[in-house]
């Protein structure tokens, strides 16, 4: 048997070229899908009361962390993007307006949550995950009566991957707290 030629004429190479530029398009795009250019969070609003009491609690630092993450074969991992301060009013109430992240990473995807702690010495700590957005949001921390209470208090309060000049409100009130019971340098 004899072997058979197929000769494009022009018309079949044009064609050609755009079917490979449509597949080299779409293994372009399949390959840069999971990666992170821009997302959009908040607006956060809420409320920091005392627990027992209901009283608000003025001046406790409120902090909003953005992470991207990425699938890896033991889970998911995050990588910090940015972080955001407030102080809660005398009512106790904190606004964190809108904030916009850019950040390009590959093959990264967005957290769609923000993760939140609320620290104010003297009182427990909160750490979360999420806030919702846009909701009025009401928090109550406890009020810590002993020292001890205090000192585990502080253990509880991470930030992992966030670069030291983003939490200089939060390292001056841990350290304050420090000092108020006393707490030596590593203890």
């Amino acid at each position: 048997m004899g072997r058979t030629h197929t000769v494009l004429g022009a018309k079949g190479k044009r064609r050609l070229r755009r079917s490979g530029a449509a597949v080299l398009v779409a293994a372009v795009l399949t390959a840069i899908g999971p990666c992170t250019v821009t997302h959009r969070y908040g607006p956060y609003h809420g409320r920091v009361t005392e627990k027992e009491t209901g009283q608000p609690i003025q001046g406790a630092l409120v902090l909003m962390v953005f992470y991207t993450e990425m699938y890896t074969p033991g889970g998911f991992t995050s990588h910090y993007v940015e972080a955001l301060e407030t102080e809660t009013d005398r009512e106790g109430t904190f606004h964190i307006p809108a904030y916009r992240a850019w950040k390009f990473r590959f093959p990264h995807q967005w957290d769609p949550n923000g993760y939140v702690t609320i620290f104010k010495p003297g009182y427990g700590a909160y750490s979360m995950r999420l806030i919702p957005p846009i909701e009025d949001n009401f928090i109550e921390l406890p009020k810590l009566l002993t020292r001890k209470e205090r000192r585990d208090n502080l253990g509880t309060i991470t930030h992992p991957g966030i670069p030291q000049d983003k939490l200089r409100k939060l390292i001056d009130l841990e350290d304050t707290e420090r000092n108020e019971i006393r707490l030596l340098p590593g203890d």
